[in-house]
């Protein structure tokens, strides 16, 4: 049974810890749209530690440290919050996906509208949603990669739209390859590699570059 004083105990280290919770909870949101509150997220996320706390004993053998048990909740937090903000349903994003993977395989469209049992209507419509939600995620991501005061007022985000194909215009062609793969067609790099014949570090490699290029020519230097 705990105590008193290890319940005590247990509340301090977890106050200790806010701080690196905080920076935890705010990287893991990093690729989340602008619109998604990060304070909002770290409220969920400070929910679930709560939880997730009242549950650790440090006298348990192997001795746990408390945030290497607290991590996956908090990001299992993080998680819940973006898929119930989505506006895309999790049935939507599945049967994108599996479009993609039929598309990849090179199944013509009367295929696919056949065996997933939807028309050519639904599959556009799948692929705006998708596109938009794409392109709102990278928007975010490159907006947190240059970020300064005021990034999170909705009027910049909308002023970056214009120039994320500015800033793809000017990356080498498998660099725009390797950003358009991941981002909007949601791919492994493993996968991407595959394409390109390169290996998958190379790819990484690439992403790296390309983000970071993306990043000075989104910046307020651009």
């Amino acid at each position: 049974m705990t105590t008193k004083a290890a319940r005590e105990r247990r509340n301090a280290m977890v106050v200790d810890l806010l701080p690196q919770i905080r920076l935890f909870t705010f990287w893991l949101s990093r690729s989340y749209p602008m619109h998604m509150d990060r304070e909002d997220i770290l409220a969920a996320v400070h929910l679930a530690v709560v939880e997730a706390a009242a549950r650790w004993r440090d006298d348990d053998v192997p001795q746990v440290p408390l945030m290497a048990f607290l991590s996956p909740r908090i990001r299992g937090a993080v998680r819940d919050y973006g898929r119930a903000q989505d506006w895309m349903s999790r049935n939507d994003r599945t049967l994108v996906t599996k479009v993609h993977r039929m598309q990849q395989a090179h199944s013509t469209e009367v295929e696919i509208c056949r065996v997933l049992n939807i028309d050519h209507g639904r599959i556009v419509r799948l692929e705006a949603a998708y596109t938009r939600s794409r392109l709102l995620s990278v928007e975010a991501s490159q907006v947190d990669l240059v970020s300064s005061a005021g990034t999170e007022d909705a009027a910049m985000v909308s002023a970056m739209r214009p120039a994320v194909g500015v800033a793809l215009a000017k990356l080498s062609e498998n660099e725009r390859y390797v950003v358009v793969q991941w981002f909007w067609m949601d791919r492994k790099m493993k996968a991407i590699g595959g394409d390109m014949h390169l290996t998958e570090a190379r790819v990484s490699q690439l992403r790296k570059q390309a983000l970071g290029k993306m990043g000075r020519s989104l910046g307020p230097q651009a």
